[in-house]
């Protein structure tokens, strides 16, 4: 039940609040309750044995509130709101699995093409996001059938908006079939990729492509190339994500 990930992590910082406010009622020096309470939090995020960078950002909500709400600038309270509201629209849940709002480069399409041995008919964009990569192929391959999955309402909206030739799914791209795609681009957390490499093989034909943006696959890549950001993008065929063997070294 997804819903009660939010719903805790909500609990979680209303009990590090309650915390730091009846430690000072209690005498306890502010600066001192703030870094109890934001240990307390630490110690806890170690005990769910979260290891993710997402995990390890969540205990900072805390000290981050703190320090906006004792801010020199006030911070009216219906801010919050809007805040949360807005993170339930962008985010409806939170799983390790699923990325956070990440841009895909300027150089992304470019630099897929020269890698491609051949245009692709059918490209899945799994997690659209804001359409940033589906807009990119469209330029590249404009006769290609573009589909994208994203969650999000309102990243699935924006997406329509400016993609309206390509078919935008709403759902969990992880229950959603991505079979019929000869070309699937990832750009995930470094823990779902191992997820992503199992569906791969149970969704799609053996000659499809695999293109992995930042994050690698556990097999022999066909090809990769460092983008202008820094960025590694890696290339592989679903036969081959079957029988790990190495990774490839970008050029």
């Amino acid at each position: 039940m997804r819903w009660l990930r939010p719903l805790g992590l909500a609990l979680f910082w209303c009990a590090q609040w309650l915390a730091f406010v009846l430690t000072i009622e209690h005498g306890c020096p502010p600066w001192l309750a703030f870094a109890l309470a934001t240990c307390a939090g630490l110690w806890l995020v170690r005990r769910a044995a979260d290891r993710t960078w997402a995990g390890l950002m969540r205990p900072l909500a805390f000290p981050a509130s703190v320090c906006l709400t004792l801010s020199p600038i006030a911070v009216p309270s219906w801010v919050w709101l809007i805040a949360l509201v807005i993170g339930a629209i962008l985010y409806p849940r939170l799983d390790k699995k699923d990325a956070p709002l990440w841009r895909a480069p300027a150089d992304l399409g470019s630099a897929l093409a020269r890698l491609l041995p051949q245009s692709p008919q059918v490209v899945l964009d799994a997690g659209c996001g804001l359409g940033d990569a589906l807009v990119q192929f469209s330029r590249h391959w404009p006769a290609a059938q573009l589909r994208g999955i994203e969650i999000s309402p309102l990243m699935r909206w924006i997406c329509r908006q400016r993609l309206k030739s390509a078919r935008i799914e709403a759902g969990d791209m992880w229950q959603l079939s991505w079979s019929g795609a000869d070309l699937v681009y990832l750009f995930l957390r470094p823990e779902a990729m191992g997820d992503a490499q199992t569906k791969c093989l149970r969704d799609l034909a053996g000659t499809a492509l695999v293109a992995a943006l930042d994050f690698p696959l556990a097999a022999s890549a066909l090809a990769s190339c460092r983008l202008a950001s820094g960025k590694t993008l890696w290339l592989y065929r679903v036969a081959e994500l079957a029988a790990p063997d190495r990774v490839l070294t970008p050029d």
